[in-house]
This record gives C-alpha cells, sequence and structure tokens, in this order.
C-alpha cells in the first residue's frame, strides 16, 4: 500500500470567500486539485506495484472528498459515513463538517454523541483488496450498516460550543 501521512492541496496565497468558506483544519483555500492528484496516486501506485492506496480521513468533508475513489476498508465504517452524508446533505459542507469536529453528530436512536470515527480509506487497484470491496460480503455489510444507522444534529449543543468558542 501506499500510504498518505498528509496531503495539501491549498492555494498559500488564496483566500476564503462565502462559496467557498474555511472548512475544519483548514489554514489556506484549496485548489481544487484532488482529482488530479488522485490520477496521481493510481499512477504511482501501478508504478511501485502496490495494491492501493490508503488514507485516514481526518474530517467529514476530507472523507467525503475521498469517497470519490475511496472506501473505507470496513465495510460497517463504509456504510456508517454513507449514513453520516446521507442525513448531513441538506447541510453545508463547512457547517456539517465543523458540527461533527465539535461533537454534536449524534446517533438518532441512542442520543449517544458520535465522535469522527479514525478508519482507513482505500483506493483499492488489483489485488485481493480489490477483490474484497466488490464482493457481496463487503456489499451487504455496507448496505446492512447504511440500514441501521441514522444520524441528527444536536444545534443546541453546537451553539454552546460555538459560545464557548467565540469567548476570550
Amino acid at each position: 500500500m501506499l500510504v498518505i501521512h498528509w496531503l495539501v492541496l491549498s492555494s498559500p496565497d488564496g483566500t476564503f470567500t462565502v462559496d467557498r468558506p474555511r472548512l475544519p483544519g483548514q489554514e489556506k483555500p484549496g485548489l481544487g486539485l484532488l482529482n488530479p492528484a488522485i490520477a496521481l496516486l493510481k499512477a504511482l501506485s501501478r508504478e511501485l506495484s502496490v495494491d492501493g492506496v490508503l488514507d485516514v480521513p481526518d474530517h467529514f468533508h476530507t472523507a467525503l472528498f475521498y469517497s470519490r475513489a475511496f472506501r473505507y476498508l470496513d465495510p460497517e465504517a463504509e456504510g456508517r459515513f454513507l449514513a453520516i452524508a446521507r442525513d448531513l446533505s441538506g447541510i453545508p459542507l463547512a457547517l456539517a463538517s465543523d458540527t461533527i469536529r465539535e461533537g454534536c453528530l449524534v446517533d438518532r436512536k441512542t442520543g449517544a454523541s458520535i465522535s469522527w470515527p479514525t478508519a482507513e480509506q482505500v483506493l483499492a487497484l488489483r489485488g485481493p483488496l480489490r477483490r474484497f470491496l466488490r464482493s457481496p460480503t463487503y456489499r451487504e455489510a455496507r448496505n446492512r450498516a447504511l440500514a441501521d444507522h441514522r444520524f441528527v444534529v444536536n444545534w443546541d449543543l453546537y451553539r454552546e460550543n460555538l459560545a464557548l468558542r467565540a469567548r476570550p
């Protein structure tokens, strides 16, 4: 596996705008080069003869961007991620990602706060890894997790956290 420890695709002299606000963890706005970067990672992986690329996304928005080509290695994590994406789809991305970072994502059934999971996303290029991510076993486990999870944002807690962040 080719492992991504840190990948920054940001504009050093760029500024955030209303249309492209700061996402959690960003210091500068992105360049919009993720698709070419993924193509480069694929080419490099083929050249190195590895089965895939591994990343551990640190934020929801990062996982969402990578999900164009990457899947969580654990099908339960993939289903949970897809459920989060489904349930937060009507919320602007910067806000959705910030609510998760603030610990305000809640399991609708239990009311328990959900922290952002530390789990591996992979871009499978060949071999057993690719077969596993395409297998009926993986799909069934992912789909079960997707169906079993429902999430909501605890907006009261989010407002409280914002107020605490705003204090000097």
